[in-house]
């Protein structure tokens, strides 16, 4: 499992805690990780903590489950994040993007669950937020004409 801007590692630690086999997560912030690992010790639960911008990383995505959450705040961001998520997708993992309603939120993708998730005035403008965890689908290739597929 890979968790992707994990934060304080709030989804990497429940996926360990759920009977995940491996859990990687990766922050940009090295103080995020720093509070990740606190979590992770303080849960009893290993969780393999990477610094750096997988978004980056040419390398392929070879977990079988990949999460994000809350990274659709800026039109780029969104963009690089997609395009990482949609790779892990096609290569045939289960993708999984939480949002609480940003501008740049996965479009055209499946919701699997939603949330009223509690909030305060000082962060934003209402009580609540109503979030949504979208499912990313494998983008439909064309198939080469003639190939009889």
């Amino acid at each position: 499992m890979l968790d992707v801007a994990a934060g304080g590692g709030v989804v990497a630690i429940a996926a360990a805690l759920a009977g995940a086999a491996e859990v990687t997560a990766t922050e940009i912030d090295p103080r995020a990780l720093d509070a990740l690992r606190l979590n992770a010790e303080a849960n009893g639960v290993t969780v393999t903590a990477r610094l750096g911008d997988v978004l980056t990383d040419d390398e392929p995505v070879t977990a079988d489950v990949v999460t994000a959450g809350d990274v659709f705040y800026s039109r780029d961001l969104s963009t690089r994040m997609m395009a990482f998520l949609q790779r892990a997708a096609d290569r045939g993992a289960t993708v999984l993007a939480g949002d609480p309603g940003r501008a740049y939120a996965p479009q055209g993708q499946r919701a699997v669950a939603r949330y009223d998730i509690p909030t305060t005035h000082d962060l934003e403008s209402t009580d609540s937020k109503l979030s949504t965890v979208w499912q990313l689908r494998r983008q439909d290739r064309a198939k080469p004409a003639g190939t009889g597929e």
